[in-house]
């Protein structure tokens, strides 16, 4: 069986919020840190770390501090979310191939008592 690959919960919550964003859920502006944090059930600093992640890919676009974000859908956001669901599936298999590698080698146990 093959180990799981976790994820923080920053890259988790900016996971969910791509795949809304780019549903349609949102436009215009996005909900605020606080009602984003009692929406998801995590702490805010999880929130804007996600929110941040966003900004870099460029979905988002900072207005300032205290103002809520901008979205920034690509026109081609379809493929867009294609490509970042491939790149989530690929993430998943490249790590969970060399974990297994690992394992095989004896390199992963080494790792882990050298720590």
């Amino acid at each position: 069986m093959d180990l799981l690959t976790i994820l923080s919960p920053a890259v988790q919550v900016a996971a969910r919020l791509r795949s809304e964003l780019l549903a349609g859920a949102w436009s215009g502006q996005m909900p605020g840190a606080l009602w984003l944090e009692a929406e998801l059930g995590v702490n805010r600093k999880a929130v804007e770390a996600g929110l941040r992640l966003l900004e870099d890919e460029g979905l988002l676009v900072g207005q300032g501090p205290g103002r809520r974000r901008r979205i920034v859908l690509p026109k081609d956001h379809a493929r867009w979310r294609l490509y970042y669901t491939n790149q989530v599936i690929n993430l998943w298999i490249t790590s969970s191939t060399a974990r297994t590698r690992w394992r095989r080698l004896g390199t992963l146990s080494s790792m882990r008592r050298a720590t």
